[in-house]
This record gives C-alpha cells, structure tokens and sequence, in this order.
C-alpha cells in the first residue's frame, strides 16, 4: 500500500501542467493558455477563426482544409448550411461598410479583402470572429505571406471587438503557425504577439483571454508550454 501510494503522489508531482491562468496586474483581465481543441474551451463565449482574403468556404478539393480551424469549424456548426454561414459573413461585411476588391478563383468570381478584415459571426448564443490573415492563390493555397500578416490581424481583432464584439471570454488559437504556413510565425513568437496585444491595449478588450495550443504542437515539442508560462508571469506582473 505505501508503495503504491508512493507511486500516486509521484505520478501527480511529475504530471506536466497542460493549462495555467494568470490575472494582470492592474487590470480586470485574465489570460489563461489551455493545451485543447479550441472548440473544446466550454468556457468561452468567442472565437477567433483565421480565415483568407476571398472569405471563401469551399471545401471541396480541400479549398478549406477539414483540418484547419475554420474547416473545423464549418463541419461543427454548418456542415449542411453552408450557405448560410456565406450569408452571414456577407452581412458582417456589409454592416461595416467594408467593399471587397472584384477577383477570380477556380470557383469563379468573388471579392477579395485587406489582410485583417474581420467578420463577426453569432450562431448559438457564441460568437465567431473570422479574421483575414492570408492571401491565396485561385487554388486556395496561401501566397506572399509575412509575419506581419500576425500583427495586422492581432491588432484588428482587438479593434472589431471594441468596435463591434463583446467584452466577455475569448479564444483565440496561435493564428498564422499552422497550416497558413507565414514564414517565421513560430507557435512561440505568435503566443508571444498575442499576449502582448491583448496587454497592451489601452482598453479592455475582455475579461478573459484563452490562448488555445493544439495538443499536437504540445506533444511534439513546437510549442513549450514552459516557455509560455514563464513569459505569461512576466508579463502579467510588470504590466
């Protein structure tokens, strides 16, 4: 029995932490990172989707990747309507008065948007903030891509929630370290954009900021959650 005990209380001292929260100093704000599927963070009233500059939903021929976070989330929500998210996100745009450029791709023709152009989706008392972060061929594959394709649209979520979203708790995946391919958009650097955005805006933006790491990156080692939490103390004490 003492053995056995001994391996328990082992067990759980060594269990690596796969999520931590932190409150900022000086400010009614809590910035948590949490080692899930984005979509399994049950706490969050938002959600952040990288999406391209056509704001296209094709997936046939995987135009949108069942992969990537918005193919994830179109299978979740709108698998059998995706005519409706079309709609919706059209209607965003037109709300805020954002006229697209006249383009082609293979699926015909459609409009094309700035980097950082932001819609705002509420589907089942949530709400989905599909933001530009890359320009794509007419296949759908990304093109000229920058790592300040991040920083554009880091700082235009924070201003459409000010704008036009909801001051309540966010979930926001690494945007542009994966299958957007942006050269030099590492899952540390991102993580360290997006705290840092969020901290240095001189409004509140929300009440809670959820950093969603993909369990795949955690457990291949591209995304050292130590490092993380390191910087988030940082930055949470000496805001």
């Amino acid at each position: 029995m003492i053995v056995i005990a001994g391996l328990l209380i082992s067990c759980i001292h060594n269990r690596k932490k796969i999520n931590c929260c932190k409150m900022v100093s000086n400010r009614d704000m809590q910035i948590a990172i949490s080692v899930k599927d984005i979509f399994s963070n049950r706490s969050a009233n938002s959600f952040v989707i990288p999406t391209n500059t056509f704001f296209r939903t094709k997936m046939e021929e995987e135009y949108i990747s069942p992969q990537s976070i918005q193919g994830r989330f179109q299978l979740k929500y709108f698998k059998r309507n995706i005519n409706d998210l079309d709609s919706m996100i059209n209607e965003s745009l037109t709300k805020q008065r954002i006229v697209g450029e006249d383009a082609n791709d293979c699926f015909g023709a459609t409009k094309k948007y700035p980097i950082g152009t932001v819609a705002k989706v509420d589907y089942k008392k949530k709400h989905f903030y599909f933001v530009a972060i890359n320009d794509v061929n007419e296949c759908g594959k990304p093109i000229g891509q920058t790592i300040e394709n991040v920083t554009v649209a880091l700082t235009s979520i924070i201003d459409a929630i000010l704008k036009i979203g909801h001051c309540d708790t966010l979930c926001i995946p690494l945007i542009g370290s994966g299958r957007a391919a942006i050269q030099g958009a590492t899952r540390n650097s991102v993580y360290q954009m997006t705290v840092d955005g969020f901290i240095q805006s001189k409004d509140k933006v929300v009440n809670k900021l959820i950093i969603s790491v993909n369990p795949k990156d955690y457990l291949s080692g591209v995304a050292d959650l130590d490092r993380m939490e390191k910087y988030l103390d940082y930055r949470c004490e000496f805001e």
